[in-house]
C-alpha cells in the first residue's frame, strides 16, 4: 500500500498544491484546518518578528542536495529537480522511476518569498488533508506540523518540507527531520 499525500507540484515554474493522486489519499475535507494557529506573545507588548525572512533566490537543491536529504531522513532519494520563479524557489526529490508506484518516494522543500500569512494558510490547508495543524515552537515566527509536512513562516516568507509520497511499509518521517531541513533554509540567511 502506498501512502499518498497531497503533492507539492512545481508546474511551469510555479509552486502549486495539487489535489491527491488517483483517490489514494486519505478521505476528508481539505480546508477543515484553520490558519488561526498563533504563538502566545512573550509579553503584553508587541514583539518584532523572530526573523526578517529567508535569503532570497536560494537554490534549494544545492543547499540541500540529495545526499543531505538521504542523511537526514534515512531514505534513498536519487534525483533532485530545482524549480524557481519570481517569488518562489524549491526542490523536488524522488527515488527515481515514478512508474514503480509501490516503491516510489517523493519529497518537496520550497520557499515562497513575501507570501506571508496568506501563503502560510494556503499551504496549511493544501498539505493537511484535514489533519489538525499542531503548532511547532522554536522555528520561525510560527510553524505547524500537518502530519506529512511542516510549514514555517519567517517574516513574510514561508518555507515547507513535505513528504509527498512513500510506501506504507516505510516509517513516517519524524518532525525533527522536517525541522532539520527547514533549519538549513533558515541558516542560509
Amino acid at each position: 500500500m502506498v501512502r499518498r499525500h497531497t503533492l507539492t507540484a512545481f508546474l511551469a515554474g510555479s509552486l502549486l498544491i495539487a489535489g491527491p493522486l488517483t483517490g489514494c489519499a486519505a478521505a476528508g475535507s481539505p480546508g477543515t484546518t484553520s490558519s488561526s494557529v498563533t504563538p502566545a506573545p512573550a509579553s503584553p507588548s508587541k514583539q518584532p518578528p523572530a526573523s526578517t525572512g529567508l535569503a532570497k533566490n536560494l537554490d534549494v537543491c544545492k543547499l540541500i542536495p540529495v545526499s543531505k536529504l538521504n542523511s537526514v531522513t534515512g531514505r534513498t532519494y536519487v534525483t533532485a529537480s530545482s524549480h524557481s520563479a519570481t517569488g518562489e524557489s524549491g526542490c523536488v526529490y524522488s527515488s527515481g522511476d515514478s512508474n514503480d508506484i509501490p516503491n516510489w518516494l517523493k519529497f518537496s522543500i520550497g520557499i515562497y518569498y513575501g507570501g506571508g500569512e496568506a501563503k502560510f494558510s494556503y499551504l496549511q490547508t493544501g498539505l493537511a488533508l484535514g489533519d489538525p495543524a499542531v503548532p511547532v515552537p522554536g522555528i520561525g515566527d510560527k510553524a505547524v506540523d500537518v502530519t506529512y509536512a511542516v510549514i514555517a513562516e519567517f517574516g513574510t516568507d514561508v518555507a515547507f518540507a513535505s513528504d509527498d509520497e512513500h510506501p506504507g511499509t516505510i516509517q513516517d518521517i519524524p518532525q525533527s527531520d522536517y525541522l532539520t531541513l527547514i533549519g538549513v533554509l533558515q541558516a542560509a540567511r
